[in-house]
């Protein structure tokens, strides 16, 4: 998956997920795309994808995000990929 679009697809995708339904994206084909992305990503790698890590600094990890912000796209991750 290109990394534009999955980061763009994170972004929007847990941004509709988590109320903000004016600029997040609601697209279940995508949502599923980057669940098995991730999925397939996390089994190769025994752990979290680094692609989050670096998803994670350029979206979350400067103001005006807090560590709040980061746990609740963990959480969310989490979520998606255990569903």
């Amino acid at each position: 998956m290109d990394k534009r679009l999955l980061f763009a697809g994170l972004d929007g995708l847990f941004a509709y997920d988590t109320g903000a339904v004016d600029s997040g994206i609601h697209d279940d084909l995508l949502k599923e795309r980057i669940k098995v992305y991730l999925i397939a990503e996390c089994k190769s790698n025994s752990a979290y994808p680094e692609i989050l890590n670096e998803f994670l600094k350029e979206y979350y990890l400067h103001p005006p995000y807090t560590l709040e912000d980061v746990k609740s796209f963990i959480e969310w991750v989490d979520e998606l990929l255990e569903n």
